[in-house]
């Protein structure tokens, strides 16, 4: 009995138990082709899911889109960051737009509209940014998923940076819609 209540409960939650939608199309009318089948998400719209069921969203006030988290940890040196974003990735839907790493900036600013309970898995995982730490010139800001992040009294906050050569987390891509 509790063997299928655990397989009951593992399909009622697990991503590929979803129905795709969002596959053809511009943006505007893949949003609009998952509007039924998205659970609400605040400030994030369901822009693709995928038949391996890869999330694709869009913040409704910022028009960031960004990726699914791409399969696994990633080296920013060795599995090349800088351009990974630039290629072609299941995570990305099969939109052909001009994907790049985020700045921590657009991690701050999602802070904002609850990234980490909004989005699939974020709260649970590390993410790299394309920012570099200013003194630590070989290492980039990492976005901490489960980080309660506080601005201080000058409304900074405060990121955590990994070395570029041996240090590994997760990739989000995004595409800024808005100029």
């Amino acid at each position: 009995m509790k063997a299928f209540i655990l397989a009951t409960t593992l399909l009622a939650t697990s991503s590929w138990a979803t129905t795709p939608c969002g596959l053809k199309g511009d943006v505007a009318q893949r949003i609009s082709d998952c509007k039924e089948t998205a659970d609400a998400r605040g400030e994030f719209q369901l822009v693709t899911r995928t038949a391996k069921g890869e999330e694709i969203y869009k913040g409704a006030r910022t028009g960031v889109i960004w990726s699914a988290d791409l399969i696994s940890p990633k080296n920013y040196l060795s599995d090349k960051l800088d351009t990974i974003c630039k290629k072609q990735h299941s995570e990305l839907g099969g939109l052909k737009l001009n994907w790049i790493l985020p700045p921590v900036e657009r991690y701050i600013q999602a802070l904002k509209y609850d990234i980490q309970s909004s989005l699939p898995g974020v709260s649970q995982r590390e993410y790299w940014t394309s920012t570099a730490d200013s003194f630590y010139v070989n290492s980039r800001y990492i976005f901490e998923g489960a980080n309660t992040y506080k601005p201080d009294s000058k409304g900074r906050y405060t990121f955590r940076h990994l070395e570029i050569e041996d240090g590994h987390a997760y990739v989000k891509c995004i595409v800024e819609t808005i100029q």
